[in-house]
């Protein structure tokens, strides 16, 4: 009798554990318009859908406004590593999922509403969480970022997966601190097919980073994409893409 209690108590707590997980908002698919002022997030949404007919990018980088701005269609919003992107991506047909603003969570709803249907990429870049920094912890951003990987893997089966970690702020800024303890947790959970942190590439030796790589410490600048691209382009050659 005891052993039938204690299983059936097992089995309520891991349904209670599980259904704890899917309710954290890292992993709750939802639209978001935080960057109204900049783009139309739905818009966006609706152009991807479009080109995705007529395209089939060898490269998809997915992500938030530093993936957004770097460069490609559809433009919407500044774009501020377009030497760069013509130099690296372009001639890979790269295409462009980065939306100012977004998190986990909303690169999540837009998997779900089809914006990688269909294609069938060699490689793909992925970005996302500094957004999550100020309202997640650490593992409910991981798990975010697993989640889209199992999301992505089902969608793209044998595309290399590459997760891509930066900086932010200054020294003495918190979020600096809990994007280089993301940055750690995502190398150590070995996501992707290769994890790379840009950290010692932007930082210098006396804990800045430089305003002529992120103009506002967060986004990159042509300068700063031009060490992206340089990072994605290692890694893709050696995947002989």
């Amino acid at each position: 009798m005891q052993t039938r209690f204690l299983i059936a108590w097992i089995a309520s707590l891991t349904a209670l554990l599980s259904a704890a997980e899917s309710a954290k908002s890292t992993v709750t698919p939802v639209t978001q318009d935080r960057d109204r002022a900049t783009y139309n997030w739905m818009a966006r949404h609706a152009a991807i859908l479009e080109l995705n007919k007529a395209r089939q990018p060898q490269v998809v980088l997915i992500g938030d406004s530093i993936t957004h701005f770097w460069g490609g269609a559809p433009r919407m919003g500044p774009v501020r590593g377009s030497l760069s992107w013509a130099k690296y991506l372009e001639p890979r047909g790269a295409a462009n999922l980065g939306y100012g603003w977004d998190m986990t969570e909303n690169v999540l709803w837009r998997l779900r509403h089809g914006e990688v249907d269909g294609l069938r990429p060699t490689a793909i870049v992925l970005l996302i969480g500094t957004n999550n920094l100020e309202a997640n912890t650490t593992e409910d951003i991981v798990l975010g970022i697993k989640t889209i990987v199992s999301e992505l893997r089902q969608r793209c089966p044998g595309a290399k997966l590459l997760l891509l970690s930066l900086p932010r702020g200054t020294p003495q800024d918190p979020l600096r601190a809990k994007a280089a303890a993301l940055a750690k947790a995502l190398d150590s959970a070995r996501l992707g097919d290769a994890t790379l942190d840009l950290s010692a590439r932007f930082i210098q030796v006396d804990g800045t980073i430089p305003r002529s790589l992120m103009s506002d410490l967060l986004h990159p600048t042509e300068a700063g994409y031009e060490i992206m691209g340089e990072a994605v382009d290692k890694q893709l050659r050696a995947w002989g893409i």
